[in-house]
């Protein structure tokens, strides 16, 4: 990803972090403008901590925008091994509510919540 961002010239406006993702360190309080995290929450167990980690480093009005893998009909078993889970005590692969209650815990707003369930399915029924 650093390669990346050197290749296009956006470098000089782009800092990517690794860190524990409950626990930034390195991170200054209300540091951030804007923040992203693609499927690293369906690793997290503690969905509360995990938000509350973000909302700690982004500015007041920042941004964040989260894409990843949910529980859907936590009725059916989810079948292991998963790509990111051998099994069950591996995932913390959650419904989206428990996303939503974590963020609002936390201190976000939810400006938009997308759900690509049916595109999702209908990607797996046809491929």
């Amino acid at each position: 990803a650093i390669t990346a961002w050197k290749r296009i010239n956006l470098s000089h406006k782009v800092k990517l972090e690794t860190a524990d993702a409950l626990f930034l360190p390195r991170i200054n309080d209300a540091s951030i403008d804007k923040a992203y995290m693609l499927h690293v929450a369906m690793n997290v167990a503690d969905k509360t901590a995990l938000a509350r980690s973000v909302f700690r480093v982004l500015k007041p009005g920042g941004r964040f925008a989260l894409f990843d893998l949910m529980r859907g009909d936590s009725r059916l078993p989810l079948v292991f091994p998963l790509p990111f889970a051998s099994s069950e005590q591996d995932c913390a692969v959650a419904p989206s509510s428990h996303y939503r209650a974590a963020m609002t815990q936390a201190g976000f707003e939810i400006a938009h919540h997308h759900d690509r369930t049916a595109y999702c399915d209908n990607a797996l029924v046809t491929a």
